[in-house]
């Protein structure tokens, strides 16, 4: 067994936890998440165009700080970030409208606004 007191043990615990702690937090994601993969920051970025708003605009109504938006947008590939703002910027957008398509056989991933619900 490994002395806690040698920083060495410490460090590997300490990623060894991280790591499951990450994991646990991408499966968290995908389990209350209706979509099969995980968002692009491609479509973050074509949503906010869609609707015409500012990375403000988004941090408001998705209750997440502006710093947040523009660290997320600055990376390539899926949105990394805690399962909960990503959980917050998703609803902000479906609430605004923005349908999010997952690639499939027929074509890549991307977004398109909801038709509107004719009132009777």
């Amino acid at each position: 067994m490994a002395n806690l007191g040698d920083s060495t043990a410490c460090v590997c615990i300490s990623v060894l936890l991280l790591t499951r702690a990450s994991l646990l937090l991408v499966k968290a994601y995908e389990s209350n998440n209706s979509r099969k993969t995980m968002l692009q920051v491609a479509q973050l970025r074509a949503a906010r165009a869609l609707l015409g708003w500012r990375q403000e605009d988004l941090a408001r109504t998705a209750k997440v700080g502006v710093a947040t938006i523009r660290r997320i947008e600055s990376q390539q590939g899926p949105l990394a970030a805690y399962v909960s703002t990503l959980l917050k910027i998703q609803a902000a957008f479906e609430q605004a409208g923005i349908q999010f398509i997952d690639d499939d056989e027929t074509g890549g991933f991307g977004l398109r606004m909801a038709k509107k619900k004719r009132k009777r």
